[in-house]
């Protein structure tokens, strides 16, 4: 398989095994009710991740094909470029304003997973052979 479409689909299977266990969890919890006064949906909330980190992804693997030497500071500003835009998009739910502190801790510790999703498949790709 084609790297790029590894990449992709290994990206997006992370993001529906995330979203279903999200999904369990908040419900095994009690806090169904919860995703009714989200702000943005969770199915929005996934995409938007996921969408992100397949184009950082991507963009780490074009870099990689040119210079292997600045994949390590292109992964950090993609990353920064990444928290801008999630910050721009869901900016409500993490503001203070925002009563519905389920929403705001999902926002964190999805962003937190996603985020060690990229670097594990950013170190692989650094330590590929060449």
């Amino acid at each position: 398989m084609h790297y790029t479409s590894k990449i992709i689909l290994s990206t997006i299977s992370f993001a529906l095994l995330l979203y279903f266990l999200n999904l369990v969890m908040l419900q095994s919890l009690g806090f169904s009710q919860a995703l009714f006064l989200y702000l943005f949906s969770l199915e929005q909330i996934f995409m938007s991740f996921g969408f992100l980190a397949i184009i950082v992804l991507l963009v780490l693997h074009i870099v990689e094909k040119k210079n292997k030497d600045i994949v390590g500071i292109v992964f950090l500003i993609a990353s920064s470029i990444q928290i801008g835009v999630l910050y721009f998009i869901f900016r409500k739910v993490i503001s203070s304003a925002n009563l519905n502190t389920i929403e705001r801790i999902n926002f964190f510790v999805l962003f937190f997973l996603f985020l060690t999703f990229e670097t594990l498949i950013t170190i692989q790709l650094l330590n590929k052979k060449q």
